[in-house]
Order: C-alpha cells, then sequence, then structure tokens
C-alpha cells in the first residue's frame, strides 16, 4: 500500500513538472520572433541616381535590384545607429517608381516596399535679400514650379535659381503637374535688433527681365500653343493678355510661365452655308513677368497656320454619286491631331470664276472628320438628281479650295 502511495506521489510530481515545463515553453518568445526588427524606409529620386534611407537594429540591409533598371545595392550603416542610406544608380533612360528594402540576416526575410518621391527639393535657403531653390526630379518632367503661397519661379534644371524676395516663405512648394514636394526654408544670415524683433539686411530686388523662346509663333486652330517664357529672370509672377487681333482667341494657364493660346477653328459640320473667308490679322499676346515691385514685357505675335488641302477624288454623277476626298495636314504637325480637323464640302450646279463661297447656288454636300492618317472623303450615295459641277472644301482650320467636278 505504501509502495502504491509513493508511487502516485511521483507521477504527481512528474506531470506537475512536465505541465510547468511545457507552460514554460509556451509563452517564451521563439528565436525568429525575436530576430524580426522593425524596418522603415524612404526613397527620393537624386542626381544620378535615387536616394534611400532606411531605419532597422539589424546590421545589414539592401535595396533588391531591378532588371534592367539598376543592380542590387548594399545599404552603408552608420556605426550603432539605426541609420541606413544607399544611392542606387538607375540606367539610363530609366525610371524608378518604388523599390525594396531588404534586411538580409533576418529569418524569415524581412521587406519593406515604398514608392520614390518624384521631386527632391535640395536646397530651400534664404540670405535676407534671395530665396534660393534647388531641385532634382526626372528630366522629362521639368521645368518645376516654386510656389511659396504665391507663384515664384520655374526651375529648368537642378541647378540653384535665384528668386529676389523681401520677406522669405516659411515652406515652399515645388511641383510639377500632379506632382509636388514641400520643405522649409531656412534662413541663413540676418540680425536680432534692439527691440527684440528679427532684422535682415535687404538689398533692392534685380528687375525682372521677360523673355520668351520665340517672338512669333505659327499657331493651327483648335490646337493650344505654348508661349513659352520660362527663360525669364528675376521674376515671381507672370500673367499673358490677348493685345490685338480677330476675335475667339483665348489663353490658357495664363498666369504661368508658360501659357498657351487657343486660336477659334473655323468651318464646322453645322454649317448650312459657306463662311466668309477665315481672317489672317494675327494675333498679338503680351508676356509680363514682375517680381512685386518692377515689371517687364514682351509681344508674342501669333500666325494662324493653316492646313493643306489636296482633293484626289472629284466626281458628281446624277442620281448616282456625288463624292470629294483627298487630304488635309498642317506643315511640321502630325495627322493626329485633337481635335480632328473637320472638312465641309459644297457643290453647286454652274462654275464660277475664283469662288469665295458667298455666291448663290451652294449646297451644302456634307462633312467628315479627317483621320489618323490625314484623309477625308465626303460621299452621297445615292445622290441627288442634279448634276454638279463645282465643289468648294472648307476646314476648321481655316482653309478652303474649290475645283471643278467630274462625270
Amino acid at each position: 500500500m505504501d509502495d502504491g502511495t509513493r508511487s502516485v506521489r511521483l507521477w504527481h510530481i512528474v506531470l506537475t513538472l512536465l505541465a510547468a515545463t511545457l507552460t514554460a515553453l509556451a509563452t517564451a518568445p521563439t528565436a525568429a520572433a525575436s530576430a524580426l526588427a522593425g524596418l522603415t524606409a524612404e526613397a527620393a529620386i537624386g542626381i544620378d541616381g535615387v536616394d534611400v534611407f532606411a531605419t532597422s537594429t539589424s546590421s545589414a540591409l539592401q535595396v533588391d535590384g531591378q532588371d534592367g533598371r539598376f543592380p542590387t545595392t548594399p545599404m552603408r550603416h552608420d556605426g550603432d545607429s539605426t541609420r541606413f542610406y544607399a544611392r542606387v544608380p538607375v540606367s539610363p533612360g530609366q525610371s524608378v517608381t518604388s523599390v525594396t528594402v531588404r534586411d538580409t540576416q533576418a529569418d524569415p526575410p524581412t521587406t519593406v516596399s515604398v514608392d520614390v518621391q518624384a521631386i527632391s527639393i535640395l536646397q530651400a535657403t534664404y540670405d535676407g535679400a534671395t530665396l534660393t531653390i534647388a531641385a532634382v526630379t526626372d528630366a522629362t518632367k521639368y521645368p518645376l514650379t516654386v510656389d511659396a503661397g504665391g507663384a515664384v519661379g520655374i526651375l529648368s534644371s537642378s541647378a540653384p535659381v535665384t528668386f529676389p524676395l523681401s520677406a522669405p516663405p516659411r515652406t515652399i512648394t515645388v511641383s510639377s503637374g500632379a506632382l509636388r514636394a514641400v520643405a522649409p526654408v531656412t534662413i541663413t544670415d540676418g540680425t536680432a535688433s534692439t527691440d527684440g524683433t528679427a532684422s535682415t539686411a535687404v538689398t533692392a530686388a534685380a528687375p525682372p527681365t521677360a523673355t520668351v523662346a520665340a517672338a512669333t509663333l505659327s499657331a493651327p486652330r483648335g490646337v493650344a500653343t505654348a508661349i513659352d517664357g520660362s527663360g525669364s529672370t528675376n521674376a515671381t509672377t507672370f500673367k499673358a493678355v490677348i493685345k490685338n487681333g480677330p476675335q475667339g482667341a483665348t489663353l490658357v494657364d495664363d498666369s504661368t510661365s508658360r501659357p498657351s493660346i487657343l486660336l477659334p477653328t473655323w468651318a464646322a459640320p453645322t454649317d448650312v452655308l459657306p463662311r466668309v473667308a477665315a481672317a489672317l490679322t494675327p494675333t498679338v499676346v503680351t508676356f509680363t513677368a514682375t517680381n512685386g515691385t518692377a515689371s517687364s514685357t514682351v509681344d508674342v505675335t501669333v500666325n494662324a497656320v493653316g492646313d493643306t488641302v489636296a482633293v484626289s477624288t472629284a466626281r458628281s454623277r446624277a442620281g448616282a454619286e456625288l463624292q470629294v476626298a483627298g487630304t488635309s495636314t498642317i506643315p511640321g504637325v502630325g495627322p493626329t491631331l485633337a481635335p480632328p480637323t473637320q472638312v465641309v464640302v459644297y457643290a453647286r450646279p454652274n462654275l464660277v470664276d475664283d469662288p469665295t463661297g458667298l455666291e448663290q447656288g451652294w449646297v451644302k454636300v456634307g462633312s467628315a472628320a479627317v483621320d489618323a492618317t490625314g484623309a477625308f472623303s465626303v460621299r452621297q450615295r445615292p445622290a441627288s438628281n442634279v448634276a454638279y459641277v463645282q465643289y468648294l472644301v472648307q476646314t476648321s482650320r481655316g482653309t478652303q479650295v474649290a475645283g471643278a467636278l467630274s462625270r
């Protein structure tokens, strides 16, 4: 009986120890869990590559390579800190929108993927008279616009640009379309006054100079044509206005250094009778650059350039078919335009010399849009029983041509 009691007690002790051991094992952290370290990363486009920053308690990180863009790149570690850095060299002509940072010591592997900031502000300083800004981005995204509670100016490259300002902003925004970056402005010069307020010596701002890439432009009707004033200097704001010219012209982005002019189209599919010949008077735009205290202006002359219409088919068979077909092209401009060129065709039963379209007797045949190859075709089939002998073509780009209809 005593032997049995001792056996029961012995088994009870064994089971108690086993349960305690299992509980300890269940609650103890595993080696893998303890090896997992917090990993954060940021990436921004830099000069000649992408700058990648990371923090981790690991001692070895890398930026995973991307085929055709850049190789796998080890990250530099700053001593006993958690800071890591790598400049990833990007192959010419390639763009990188995201990167992956990998902890090469973690098991299982630890990675984090982040988007690449498309604009990096390299410098934003104010020395008491001028604001100096430098920013880097993909070459296709220049020029960049600098804003500080109002337009400041334009960056055409990664080189620093100075803008004369009497008072500095707290932050500046650099943008290209929907892309933007914000940075604080560092004041690099100034002394404290005796009354406790800041006092900074300010020199007179250099006068602005309005400069345009071309003083005379040729613009197709209905197509926005840029007036490039980004070469203007010492300017913080810009304005473009139409000085004179035919009615109907409008400006787009008229408060930027690159406004665009939109000349009105001419003939339209809704026309019933031919129009009076399109006006050839140029439109004059005045472009002004200012810096708050002074301004500079320059005039730009914009001439409407018409399309070249070549008719290859012109026939009229009473009661059967009437067709006028050909091409419409604009010298130096691709055939695919938005909006496409519209062609309106008229016909008459008797010939007139040097038709203007204002003679009595013109009848609308139809209209068509010029296709991606520059071709058009207006066709009636079956046609009316009238034997038409002459056609007139008018286009939305301001051109008209006339000719004889064959049988």
